[in-house]
């Protein structure tokens, strides 16, 4: 395999999505899955990156994400784990961006803009900040909850959160599309790479993400979008400018370019 010999043996189980030899490595070296890889993400990492759900399952040793939830025609939120999360919005939950294999991945670190390492620096602040919580999901104070027919859900406060607080990464499937022919839909952010191309990469949430896809639109949004790199990867956080109340619905302007072929919904 071409990547044989830059992988220890934990990765190339995990690259290959074998269990069976993950968990012989486990068995005879318990804690060698947190060395990083020569691209510095360690075995955990790299199944999330992957979607290798039953590696992330065996790897991770926090409990089991639950994602908080006030569903249609409830009076209260419930928590959902990440099964019962994807069994009631029928989407994959994922903690990361995914990658469809290990290739994918490496032609994406390869694409990052030459320029954005001195670009980000400004947004310093959001990747000092996304740096320590690269392993939380969304802020603890999220709820996704039912609005109306027209907007369906929506991503509300469930406590005050203060000024400058990175609220989490949009997350979905990095993938490529091609500019004759773009497969786009409702849920894809377009994803920076380094030259023009006729195949341009997304990062699509339709089939599985987070929390913040529910993130619904506002001409006056009490978010913002910001590019942080992290290893190489980049990643599309969202942080507030000013404190928003407890019970505030969390909102972000999705520009001119998504309205262009779609009727606006006033929120």
């Amino acid at each position: 395999m071409p990547f044989s010999s830059h992988e220890t043996p934990f990765h190339q189980a995990v690259i290959q999505h074998d269990l069976a030899t993950l968990l012989s490595l486990l068995r005879q070296h318990p804690e060698g899955w947190q060395k990083p890889n020569h691209l510095g993400f360690n075995s955990l990492e790299l199944a999330e990156l992957l979607g290798f759900k039953e590696a992330i399952q065996l790897l991770n040793p926090h409990k089991p994400l639950r994602t908080r939830v006030f569903l249609k025609n409830s009076t209260h939120f419930v928590k959902l784990t990440a099964q019962e999360f994807e069994k009631q919005f029928k989407i994959s939950l994922y903690s990361s961006l995914k990658f469809s294999c290990y290739a994918a991945l490496n032609e994406t670190l390869q694409n990052v803009p030459l320029s954005y390492p001195y670009l980000l620096e400004k947004n310093l602040l959001a990747e000092r900040i996304f740096q320590r919580q690269i392993h939380v999901d969304t802020h603890p104070s999220l709820a996704i909850q039912w609005i109306d027919s027209t907007l369906e859900y929506g991503l509300f406060t469930t406590e005050s959160i203060a000024s400058q607080t990175l609220i989490g990464e949009y997350t979905g499937e990095v993938r490529r599309v091609c500019r004759n022919q773009p497969d786009l839909n409702a849920y894809c952010v377009k994803y920076p790479t380094r030259f023009f191309s006729w195949n341009y990469f997304v990062i699509d949430a339709l089939n599985g993400g987070n929390a913040l896809r529910f993130i619904n639109h506002s001409d006056q949004p009490n978010l913002t979008p910001v590019w942080v790199l992290n290893r190489r990867l980049l990643h599309l956080v969202v942080m507030n400018q000013q404190p928003i109340p407890k019970n505030t619905q969390l909102t972000l302007d999705y520009g001119l370019d998504y309205w262009q072929k779609r009727e606006k919904i006033s929120n």
